[in-house]
């Protein structure tokens, strides 16, 4: 009986422990946008994503309790590199828009299915924005610079 619950223990440990490296913090995500692609995918793959072929993007491996995952898509256009991360916890999105509040407020969008705050931030732009989609909120910070 103790090793059962030992082992049931270690699994919702790693289970937990795993799902968390699929978050980004701010200073990771200012800070991946100018890693070259083979340098990005290396990150990706450490923090608990996979590049899925399908919808071009990298995608958490662990999904929540209801099959979201985060996702995260990294590219180079024109000389503009631009990083897009998309999650479903409310509270980090909270802690994204607390530390760009720091900065301008540039724009607001409010569409039907989207709202989007611009904010001006450290000379950069960026966009935080919520979108629901099947009774679900998803949220999405982005933002692009010159390479």
């Amino acid at each position: 009986m103790k090793k059962a619950v030992l082992f049931l223990v270690i699994v919702l440990v790693s289970k937990v422990s795993y799902s968390q490296d699929c978050k980004l913090s701010f200073e990771q995500f200012t800070t991946v946008i100018d890693f070259e692609q083979s340098e990005f995918e290396n990150f990706a793959l450490k923090n608990g994503f996979s590049y899925n072929t399908q919808t071009k993007n990298y995608i958490c491996d662990v999904s929540d309790s209801i099959g979201n995952r985060n996702t995260m898509i990294h590219g180079e256009q024109d000389g503009v590199v631009a990083l897009l991360y998309s999650f479903h916890d409310k509270s980090e999105y909270l802690v994204f828009k607390g530390i760009l509040e720091k900065g301008k407020l540039v724009e607001i969008v409010n569409e039907a299915d989207i709202y989007r705050l611009e904010f001006m931030l450290n000379g950069s732009r960026y966009f935080l924005q919520t979108s629901t989609i099947n009774s679900i909120n998803t949220y999405m910070i982005s933002f692009a610079k010159s390479k």
